[in-house]
């Protein structure tokens, strides 16, 4: 290979691995964000049983 096609070819594998890294960090947020649902409505769920869990008891 040639310096000018050693070059591109160069430039070429980085702009995989850049499109990659941008598809992973993407991915990346979009599973925080679900990850955050996910704990946002487990405290929801626990709120409400421990709610419910006090006044059963005080019903007793």
């Amino acid at each position: 290979m040639g310096s000018e096609e050693e070059q591109q070819e160069r430039k070429k594998r980085r702009m995989i691995s850049n499109l990659q890294l941008n598809k992973m960090k993407f991915e990346n947020r979009e599973m925080k964000h679900r990850l955050s649902c996910v704990v946002q409505n487990t405290q929801l769920f626990r709120r409400d049983n421990d709610k419910l869990q006090f006044e059963s008891e005080a019903e007793d």
